[in-house]
């Protein structure tokens, strides 16, 4: 697997503080302040790695759209409240998104993803559990995840899935090898709007922002989000 410029960056760092370390050490004392200096920047830097998936730091993944537009992504649904009133707002205003679908949800909602289809929106993988525990999961977890999930999403769809973006946007050398091993474009986003749990003024500063080519993330699952979207669509017209 080819290493992203992130990963080589860090173990320099690592290599040279360890460097650094060996060759100014004078007692016992300044070793261990040394080693517990190093490991806890080793630790920063695979934290962050983790959370900021666009750091592309396991591998590449895509965090511009590339048609010169802004491109709108929903996760965690379909919601059969959210989704269909997400959709009007889209047709409303003439805007093609991209939903990252649960699979588990898409099982009990395949006519709200058939919808998304019709409506000329893209569907993505968004994993089967959505669970908090998915960045702790063995490589044939994952593989389960991502494979059962596509299944799911192509039989509704009748179309190849080709995006997927983990639970929580977190990332790992596991996660990122099971997404290439199946052949997935990760897709992240440059403009994160917070819609989860930031008051609507917030969210609406923060989707002032974008612009073209940026990928913006929101939640076909909040209700919020819909008239925060109705909101900026309304503006942007």
């Amino acid at each position: 697997m080819k290493k992203s410029k992130y990963f080589i960056f860090n173990w320099l760092i690592f290599i040279v503080l360890l460097l650094q370390i060996i060759t100014n050490i004078e007692s016992d004392k300044e070793i261990y302040h040394g080693l517990f200096y190093i490991f806890l920047t080793y630790f920063i830097v695979i934290g962050l790695a983790s959370f900021m998936l666009c750091l592309s730091f396991y591998g590449k993944v895509q965090c511009k759209s590339k048609n010169n537009k802004i491109l709108y992504s929903f996760d965690d649904g379909p919601d059969p409240i959210i989704t269909p009133q997400i959709l009007t707002i889209l047709q409303k205003n003439n805007i093609k998104a991209i939903f990252f679908c649960i699979g588990k949800k898409a099982e009990r909602y395949p006519h709200i993803i058939q919808d998304i289809i019709n409506q000329g929106h893209q569907i993505g993988n968004h994993s089967y559990s959505h669970s908090h525990k998915f960045g702790f999961y063995s490589i044939k977890k994952l593989q389960y995840e991502i494979r059962f999930t596509n299944r799911i999403l192509q039989k509704i769809t009748n179309k190849k899935i080709k995006y997927f973006r983990p639970p929580a946007g977190i990332m790992n050398p596991k996660i990122y090898k099971v997404a290439l091993a199946e052949k997935m474009i990760i897709l992240g986003w440059s403009i994160r709007s917070f819609d989860t749990f930031l008051p609507q003024k917030f969210v609406l500063y923060i989707l002032s922002k974008a612009q073209k080519n940026d990928i913006i993330l929101l939640h076909d699952n909040r209700l919020k989000t819909i008239s925060t979207l109705g909101i900026y669509c309304g503006k942007e017209r």
